[in-house]
């Protein structure tokens, strides 16, 4: 069963790792031009149909929506202050006797920034000032 259909790629030399390592580039460059002319699920359900180990390349959008990813409660949502609704990251880390998951909004643009300021960098109320001043924040 051909898979690929690439006959110029099987050579003699291409049957070695050492020669396919040699052609990497040539390899490469060929089997991205096949796969882009069917879909994700078509090449996979070729390679599997033929015992060959491959799994998806997913993209953001669709590991988030993978059954496990789910499952898991890997994406939650919360509200936020507006009302609104954003989908996050959940807690990556599960223990078995703790399961009570509780999620805060993200602050606020600038919610802290006085805060972060005066704490950490000791700055003081004129130097604020002159910050909002020149729009720094």
């Amino acid at each position: 069963m051909t898979v690929v259909p690439l006959p110029e790629l099987d050579t003699e030399e291409h049957h070695t790792a050492a020669g396919r390592r040699r052609s990497r580039t040539r390899i490469n460059q060929r089997l991205a031009e096949v796969f882009q002319t069917g879909t994700k699920a078509h090449w996979l359900e070729r390679l599997r149909a033929a015992r060959i180990p491959c799994a998806p390349v997913n993209t953001v959008a669709d590991a988030v929506e993978q059954p496990q990813t789910l499952a898991r409660n890997m994406m939650v949502d919360v509200n936020l202050l507006t009302g609104e609704t954003v989908r996050m990251p959940g807690n990556p880390i599960k223990l078995s006797e703790t399961n009570a998951e509780t999620y805060s909004p993200p602050p606020r643009l600038g919610a802290d920034t006085d805060e972060v300021l005066t704490t950490l960098l000791g700055k003081n109320e004129a130097q604020l000032s002159r910050l909002r001043e020149l729009g720094a924040i």
